[in-house]
């Protein structure tokens, strides 16, 4: 497997574990936001009023703004989850936590809790770790 593909397969998973439990938490605040829209009043065709403070046009736009920010976020948040966990399916349990807990979970000294968890030497827990990461970047990039 090309180093390019380990390094990205190793870079989205950490994002995975950084945003799963994010995109439930940004739907609730695009409904909060959505709330704030519709009891917004604007007033089209006025003049703003000059000088300090915010009228309700800004206001309004900024919600619009954030709202669309957090959208196009999620989207791309929860894309990276489903391809995931899409291609977690392929792994084994085993194959699965070492992996996660090697590249994804960013805790030091991983692999030795492995060991003493699987039994295994450190070779052996790489060995697997690498064959899971072949698997994931065959289900998330295609021919890698």
């Amino acid at each position: 497997m090309q180093d390019f593909y380990k390094s990205l397969c190793k870079e989205i998973l950490r994002k995975y574990v950084q945003v799963r439990t994010t995109t439930k938490e940004i739907d609730e605040r695009i409904e909060e936001i959505n709330g704030r829209l519709t009891s917004i009043t604007v007033r089209y065709g006025e003049e703003s009023v000059q000088g300090g403070g915010r009228n309700l046009d800004d206001t309004y736009l900024d919600n619009i703004a954030k709202r669309a920010m957090l959208e196009h976020n999620n989207r791309i948040n929860k894309a990276i989850v489903e391809m995931v966990e899409s291609a977690l399916t392929y792994l084994d349990d085993d194959e699965k936590d070492i992996v996660m807990t090697l590249y994804a979970s960013g805790q030091r000294g991983a692999v030795y809790d492995l060991m003493e968890e699987y039994h295994y030497e450190k070779t052996q827990i790489y060995t697997i770790a690498n064959r899971a990461l072949k698997v994931l970047s065959y289900k998330m990039f295609g021919n890698a």
